[in-house]
């Protein structure tokens, strides 16, 4: 009855919502596999260290020792071409971000404010990184703690910030300021290429990203990543920067240094096997919720056919009886497939914050998967329904 195959779309509308929530899972997934890093760590090692407040109390020693890194360190090791340093974290791992508040704008709370990762950074690390400078220029030796307060920000934090207008010259503010105080405005001075900051593994893609001139660093900021790229014929020795370093007046412990492009590879590795993983378990639930559609809709035409077979004793003819079967066997799956797209929503609204590059209620996605749905529901109510057109009635009714 109508009951009945009401009962069993709500089956195949639940079967359909689980295989979409794996497939948006998996195909996002495969979505950050493809991102553009935006940045080259080839050719790139680094170190970290922790600038003790014994040694460099306040900001005027620790720029003093940014400095010093950017404009001396590549002449005093000679197999480093270009030196530069990057706060808090390393290129491709930041997990630091603040609310940002463009002038005119206004932000009652941190939701309302347009979220970026930051980086404070020295003169010469977009160059280094190879991050490209699209409109205007990247961060200067001049934007010291005495000049005016600038910024470079990406494309999308400039969309998301200025939507449809042009960022050049703009200003901005943290929506919470570091000192208190009146808030410092920051005005853009370029804007670069996206680049993927937070790692592939994150499952954020592409961010908002705002560079700020490590010399204009108002708050002490002890923990400090020096980069450097050096020549292709090889990184230099621990040995060569310590000592480049102490010739500097540096008084850094022996560095540990790390190709930048092994600690990316890592990170990537990682999330390729997440995603294989993910792929694996999405396909499983779209066979496991094709399959339980295919044994609903399969028994509920074994269990037809003693209808057919009654309508064929009592003189209907084949046409009759395939026309009126089809129209039971497509109610469910009609029934199933709208309860689906609505079930869509719903997935929508569970993964939609961990999904990038799809959506649950993507029409090419949804159309895919019903077709698929209706397609499985055909294979499995067809063959049945079949045999009871061809079978003589009486072994239909006995069968049955």
């Amino acid at each position: 009855g109508t009951a009945a195959s009401l009962g069993l779309g709500v089956q195949v509308g639940v079967a359909t919502s689980l295989a979409l929530g794996g497939v948006v899972l998996g195909l996002s997934m495969r979505h950050l596999g493809t991102l553009e890093r935006g940045y080259e760590p080839r050719g790139v090692t680094y170190f970290q260290t922790d600038l003790g407040a014994e040694a460099y109390p306040g900001s005027g020693e620790v720029w003093t020792v940014a400095r010093g890194i950017d404009e001396q360190l590549a002449d005093a090791v000679p197999e480093v071409t270009a030196a530069s340093v990057w706060s808090p974290a390393i290129p491709g791992w930041s997990g630091n971000r603040s609310g940002l508040v463009p002038e005119g704008g206004t932000a009652a709370s941190l939701a309302e404010s347009v979220i970026a990762r930051y980086h404070s950074v020295g003169a010469g690390a977009l160059d280094l990184l190879r991050i490209e400078v699209v409109r205007g220029r990247g961060i200067e030796p001049s934007d010291g703690s005495g000049a005016t307060p600038v910024a470079v920000v990406s494309e999308t934090a400039a969309q998301l910030l200025w939507p449809g207008l042009d960022p050049m010259g703009r200003r901005f503010r943290r929506f919470q300021p570091p000192e208190p105080g009146e808030p410092v405005w920051f005005e853009v001075v370029g804007v670069t290429r996206d680049a993927l900051h937070s790692g592939r593994i994150s499952g954020t893609g592409v961010e908002a990203d705002i560079y700020f001139p490590y010399l204009q660093v108002s708050r002490r900021t002890p923990a400090l990543t020096v980069l450097l790229a050096h020549a292709p014929e090889g990184p230099p020795s621990a040995a060569a920067v310590h000592s480049g370093l102490q010739r500097l007046g540096l008084s850094f412990p022996r560095p540990r240094l790390q190709p930048l492009i092994e600690t990316v590879s890592a990170e990537e590795g990682v999330h390729r096997a997440a995603a294989t993983s993910v792929s694996a378990l999405a396909a499983a639930a779209l066979f496991l919720a094709l399959l339980g559609v295919y044994g609903v809709m399969a028994t509920r035409a074994e269990r037809d056919r003693r209808d057919v077979g009654i309508r064929r004793a009592l003189g209907a003819g084949d046409w009759s009886v395939v026309v009126a079967t089809g129209r039971a066997v497509a109610l469910p799956v009609v029934v199933g497939v709208g309860a689906g797209m609505v079930g869509a929503f719903a997935v929508d609204a569970l993964v939609g914050s961990l999904v990038v590059g799809t959506t649950a209620t993507d029409p090419r996605l949804l159309v895919a998967l019903a077709a698929a749905v209706a397609a499985s529901a055909s294979l499995a109510a067809l063959p049945p329904l079949l045999r009871a057109v061809r079978d003589d009635p009486v072994a239909a009714l006995r069968d049955g």
